[in-house]
């Protein structure tokens, strides 16, 4: 969440110098201050009085006379002559001027754009202790622009001009310690300087101070005290602010859930043009929380985030477009969405275009391309993408036919606890397909047969029932065969091979056993079941 504060605000700042003047550089003419003020709110006079006192010599004139052309208020702005008497009073020493030149330089207005001599002129104000000055370095020094990147400079003098009150340099601070960055690592440190500039009204520090509240990092985790922070921010049009407070909202973490006072807080920063705000309000209206479920106020939405790049709402895009909700249905455009998203590593967009590839929808088929995306997916970890990718393997679709590989993602996705994968895994060991001259281990089939008959997986109940009735890896068991194919049985769909071959296989053996081994048999299968699902206990 955090952002560096660099040399924004520029049109603010030079008509601060113009209004107010510079105490720590000794008490200003208030005569030339005045004219100054009066210039900038369109006196003619004034700016007459003013450009008159400049060629005249006086320092003081000269640099208010630039930054009042610099500010553009009262007169048209005009970035060369702003550069030309803000010169004229950095030559006599005025640290106001030379900060003024340092930013012309760094933005290239009215001179050719120059990182080197807007670092001199910083430094010139800066040995003068200006604090505008020495947080403009430690900018530069952070951002690595016309020097090498120094975050130990950039702490240095980031400090120097927070210790002086300069707000944005106490943010930058405080960020540089939450991310341990050119100092220790510390989010007390990082709270104290955020605080003392979300007291001046800096935005970003309270956006973050916020942060730390929702966390706890260097703060009690409070978020009442977050939504304060925020709410102040939000009070200033911050858009950051508005869509935290909506996300408060949505989750009714600080506040009680209130999907219209989300949607409020959304629609606000949505109006700004922030994606992320705008990808939720989409969210909502697909679902229809706190709103008419609408699809195609769900694509307006997400449409805009997606055209600024937000993944999540490019995935959704492609998701719509697939199905037809709230757009013309189109697989070439779900494609096209897919990949944007896709291309910034979002694991279900890497997972659905592995898919259209892999089906040769809105794309030409194929299982080289199919596999290709699913590796990128089953590479963070995505459990499904690695329990296709094992599929792939198997078949030898877009890649070399081999189980051990099937095998290695199926074990992986099985550790996270798939029940499809751990039902794969037994079924390799049970056929003897893993390596070289195969060979049944029974004893891994039922390991695996059982982890994902734990989780009530139809198939893998019904492959231990198989195991116990044929002896595989134990004793032959008609009993544990009855019982874990009457649970497959309840646990399979209808029409499903399982469910057909359990409703063949259970009446078969049960006409071969006694009518206390069918009645222990089902008993252990209703524990086994109650076990999975408790009965809810009635309300007293």
């Amino acid at each position: 969440m955090y952002q560096w504060n660099g040399f924004g605000y520029f049109f603010i700042t030079v008509m601060l110098y113009a209004t107010l003047g510079w105490a720590k550089e000794g008490p200003p003419n208030q005569s030339y201050t005045q004219m100054a003020k009066a210039a900038a709110d369109g006196n003619a006079p004034s700016l007459a009085a003013l450009k008159q006192a400049a060629q005249g010599g006086s320092t003081e004139a000269e640099a208010l006379l630039g930054a009042v052309y610099a500010g553009g208020r009262g007169v048209a702005r005009d970035y060369r002559k702003a550069y030309e008497w803000s010169l004229k009073a950095a030559l006599h020493g005025d640290a106001k001027s030379e900060v003024l030149l340092g930013f012309l330089y760094m933005d290239g207005k009215g001179v050719t754009k120059d990182f080197g001599k807007a670092t001199q002129w910083y430094r010139k104000a800066a040995s003068q202790g200006n604090a505008i000055a020495e947080g403009c370095l430690g900018s530069i020094f952070f951002q690595g622009q016309g020097v090498a990147r120094d975050y130990i400079k950039a702490a240095k003098w980031s400090r120097q001009a927070a210790k002086q009150g300069y707000a944005t340099a106490e943010y930058n601070l405080g960020s540089l310690y939450f991310h341990g960055w050119g100092v220790p690592q510390n989010y007390l440190q990082a709270a104290k300087w955020l605080k003392k500039a979300a007291a001046q009204g800096n935005v970003n520090a309270q956006n973050n101070l916020a942060d730390l509240y929702i966390h706890g990092q260097g703060v009690t985790q409070s978020y009442v005290t977050a939504a304060k922070w925020w709410t102040r921010a939000a009070s200033k049009g911050d858009a950051v602010a508005e869509y935290c407070l909506g996300l408060m909202y949505f989750k009714g973490t600080g506040f009680a859930k209130d999907y219209p006072k989300a949607i409020q807080s959304w629609t606000k920063a949505a109006m700004q043009g922030y994606a992320k705000a705008e990808s939720h309000l989409g969210d909502l209206y697909f679902y229809g929380w706190g709103v008419p479920r609408n699809y195609s106020q769900a694509a307006k939405w997400w449409q805009k985030a997606a055209a600024q790049g937000n993944a999540n709402a490019q995935e959704n895009m492609a998701i719509l477009y697939l199905s037809g909700k709230g757009v013309s249905q189109s697989y070439t455009r779900a494609a096209k969405w897919c990949r944007k998203a896709a291309m910034q590593g979002y694991v279900r967009a890497e997972q659905d275009l592995s898919s259209l590839y892999f089906n040769g929808q809105g794309v030409p088929q194929s299982y080289v391309h199919a596999a290709k995306w699913l590796k990128k997916a089953a590479a963070q970890g995505d459990v499904n993408a690695q329990n296709s990718l094992g599929d792939l393997y198997v078949h030898g679709q877009g890649v070399p036919q081999s189980y051990i590989r099937a095998a290695k993602w199926w074990t992986m996705a099985a550790s996270k606890g798939d029940a499809s994968a751990e039902y794969k895994l037994g079924l390799v060991y049970d056929k003897g397909v893993l390596g070289q001259g195969g060979g049944h281990d029974y004893s891994q089939a039922a390991k695996w047969f059982r982890q994902a008959a734990k989780q009530g997986y139809a198939t893998a109940e019904y492959c231990l029932g198989i195991m116990y009735a044929n002896g595989n890896g134990f004793a032959k068991d008609d009993i544990k065969a009855l019982q874990w194919w009457m649970l497959a049985r309840v646990d399979a769909n209808p029409g499903t091979h399982t469910f057909t071959a359990t409703g063949t296989l259970i009446p078969r053996l049960e006409s071969g056993m006694s009518a206390a081994a069918i009645k222990q048999a089902h008993t252990a299968a209703r524990n086994i079941y109650l076990a999975r699902h408790p009965p809810h206990k009635a309300k007293p």
